[in-house]
C-alpha cells in the first residue's frame, strides 16, 4: 500500500510539473498595430530619432513615431522617452517607462510626452507605460499602453525595423 501511495504522489507531482506554465516572458507577441477607439491600424511607418544626452540631466532621448491609415483616417503614435545614463555609458537603455509630468531628480525610465494624432487632432498622454526592447541596427520591439486626455486608451504594439531620423 505504502509503494501505490508514493507512486501516486510521484506521478501527481510529475504531473502537476508538466502543467506549469512554460511561458518565459522573453517573447513578445505583437501585432504592428495601433489600437484605439475600436479601430485596429496597421502600422505602416515607423522613425527613431536620437536625440542623446539631453539637457534633462542624467537621461538619454530617443523619440519614436508609428503611422498608419485606416479607412482614409491617418493615425500617428508619437513617444518622446528619457532612459537613465549609468556613469560613462551614454547610451539609450531599453525597459518600461512610465508617464512622469516632470523631470525627475534622480534619472528614471519616463517620458513626459506621449500622443496620438487622429486625422490631425492631437490627444496627449496623462498615464500608462511604453516597454522598449532591442536597439541594434535600429530594430526595436515596442508594446504601449496609454491613457489619453480624452479618456480614451491607445495601445501599441510593433516588432521591427525603424527609419533612423
Amino acid at each position: 500500500m505504502k509503494k501505490i501511495t508514493f507512486l501516486f504522489a510521484f506521478v501527481s507531482a510529475l504531473v502537476m510539473t508538466s502543467c506549469s506554465s512554460d511561458d518565459d516572458n522573453s517573447m513578445v507577441e505583437t501585432t504592428n498595430q495601433i489600437s484605439y477607439a475600436g479601430a485596429f491600424v496597421e502600422i505602416s511607418q515607423t522613425l527613431v530619432e536620437d536625440y542623446g544626452d539631453t539637457e534633462k540631466s542624467g537621461h538619454y532621448n530617443l523619440d519614436f513615431t508609428l503611422n498608419g491609415t485606416d479607412d482614409s483616417i491617418d493615425y500617428e503614435f508619437y513617444a518622446e522617452l528619457f532612459s537613465p545614463i549609468s556613469g560613462d555609458n551614454v547610451v539609450f537603455t531599453p525597459g518600461t517607462f512610465i508617464f512622469l509630468a516632470e523631470t525627475p531628480e534622480t534619472p528614471a525610465f519616463h517620458f513626459d510626452t506621449v500622443r496620438l494624432r487622429v486625422d490631425g487632432t492631437s490627444y496627449r498622454a496623462v498615464g500608462g507605460t511604453v516597454t522598449i526592447s532591442g536597439g541594434e541596427n535600429n530594430n526595436y520591439t515596442i508594446v504601449a499602453d496609454i491613457q489619453l486626455d480624452n479618456n480614451e486608451m491607445v495601445t501599441v504594439s510593433f516588432s521591427g525595423t525603424f527609419t533612423q531620423g
